[in-house]
């Protein structure tokens, strides 16, 4: 089955979505993060999945082809969006993936709806990002702050930024770079959501986790990485050496065996045959 997209209503708003693999089997949501929308993000992962699991991978709200949520809108908003979404695919289980602002929004669905979500994947994200007061105030200005935040959206995919974040140089390929500088709007967004809008306040993680990171990461150092393992419980960390912010771009194959091992491993109904689980 080859990748196919879809458009469908989500209260009143248009979500655009990447489709593929086996309709009828086990699951797998894709949320990307601030840079770029979901094709240029998953490119090489969802051909992989999709080889086992039926692969969803949608636009986030403003970015690609998906409508913008209401101004003011919170996680707790984006959250919904998701649940909302995932009801209109008839999906009463999945596992997500998350990467960068995309795992944290992963973090907070499989904490509020761990018998949704059984395992989730955060890759280079997934912590609250510590704003100083000074900028949180400026983002939660009006007409000020959507300036600030898209300015500081637009610095983060410029050729220099996406250079210190992307190690290995040919993950770097047009069509992210493009996506990026796209949806800046979008990431803009997403980011005055973070900074000035409620965090919600259950993010604690009951479900199997895996957490991949990129070492060479200059946007995200992997200390970010350890202090979240260290708030999971029982969670995996892999580190990925010459690599940096996409680790599903810059070394596919080893974050591809890592997850499929991970999902394979924590299957419900494989979790079902081991006894005294």
């Amino acid at each position: 089955m080859a990748i196919s997209e879809h458009d469908i209503q989500v209260n009143n708003r248009n979500v655009h979505y990447y489709e593929d693999g086996i309709i009828n089997g086990r699951s797998v949501l894709l949320i990307h993060g601030g840079i770029g929308s979901a094709d240029a993000n998953w490119s090489t992962v969802i051909p992989d999945l999709s080889e086992n699991y039926h692969v969803i991978a949608p636009d986030l709200p403003g970015f690609g082809k998906s409508d913008s949520l209401a101004t003011n809108s919170s996680l707790a908003n984006i959250v919904d969006w998701v649940m909302t979404f995932l009801d209109s695919q008839g999906i009463d289980q999945i596992a997500v993936i998350g990467h960068g602002f995309g795992a944290l929004i992963a973090r907070f669905i499989a904490a509020q709806h761990p018998q949704v979500i059984p395992a989730v994947v955060l890759i280079n994200g997934g912590f609250v990002p510590g704003i100083p007061s000074l900028a949180k105030t400026l983002m939660g200005l009006p007409v000020i702050g959507s300036i600030v935040t898209r300015y500081l959206a637009n610095a983060t995919v410029s050729d220099d930024s996406l250079n210190e974040m992307i190690y290995q140089k040919e993950a770097r390929t047009p069509q992210l770079v493009a996506s990026a500088k796209a949806n800046t709007g979008g990431f803009a967004q997403l980011m005055q959501t973070i900074a000035t809008q409620p965090i919600p306040t259950n993010k604690q993680l009951l479900v199997a986790v895996l957490i991949v990171w990129g070492l060479e990461d200059r946007s995200v150092s992997v200390d970010e990485g350890t202090k979240l393992k260290a708030t999971i419980p029982g969670a995996k960390f892999v580190e990925i050496e010459e690599c940096g912010h996409f680790p599903q771009l810059e070394e596919h194959d080893i974050f591809d065996w890592q997850v499929k091992d991970f999902l394979i491993k924590n299957d419900p109904k494989n979790l079902d045959q081991i006894p005294g689980t």
